[in-house]
């Protein structure tokens, strides 16, 4: 049974570093030398069951291939997470920075709302029946719906959401032209 426990440590130790250790650095040299030393330091687990009953060697020899596949099996799961984890982490600064565009935008334009001497001076920045602030008011309801909320329930929402906030701010700088020309055209004071 000790054999059988040191094959497995030896094992998946050895193949933990060749892989960690060589391949993913592309040090070759350093993979083989990995994999040099633990064979040699399978041998003293082998060779006394070997000599004490032969027909124990192909099954520790199949009980380290299956270590090794296994150990193989739980680095890759590994790297996959760790990949996911930084594409997610990636995002959410994206995310993040997307956030603070779209809170900008409604920032500006709360000017206009809260603002009673703005909105007297711009009326047209609250009156949805000019199209262009019709515009703003869809698109300001559409980064809203995309805006995800304090975790990423669905990876790959950026672009998505990216697409809304450029929007958002196309439709807030068309609408205040528009609201700054309609207040110079009534012959209204600009602040």
């Amino acid at each position: 049974m000790l054999e059988f426990t040191a094959v497995a440590a030896v094992t998946a130790l050895t193949v933990w570093a060749v892989a960690v250790k060589g391949v993913r650095r592309h040090d070759m040299d350093g993979a083989f030398w990995f994999g040099f030393a633990g064979l040699c330091a399978l041998a003293p687990a082998i060779l006394p069951a070997a000599a004490n009953n032969p027909g124990t060697v192909p099954v520790l020899l199949a009980w380290g291939a299956l270590v090794s596949v296994a150990t193989l099996l739980l680095l890759r799961r590994h790297d996959r997470r760790s990949r996911q984890a930084g594409l997610l982490a990636a995002e959410s600064t994206v995310l993040h920075a997307l956030a603070a565009r779209h809170d900008a935008v409604i920032s500006r334009w709360h000017t206009y709302e809260l603002d009673v001497g703005r909105c007297i001076d711009f009326p047209a920045m609250s009156d949805v029946r000019v199209p262009e602030t019709s515009a703003l008011v869809r698109a300001m309801a559409e980064a809203a719906r995309l805006r995800p909320g304090t975790r990423i329930q669905n990876p790959g929402a950026a672009p998505a959401y990216g697409a809304a906030v450029e929007r958002l701010e196309e439709a807030f700088r068309t609408a205040e032209r528009a609201a700054i020309g309609a207040a110079a055209d009534d012959g209204g004071t600009l602040r």
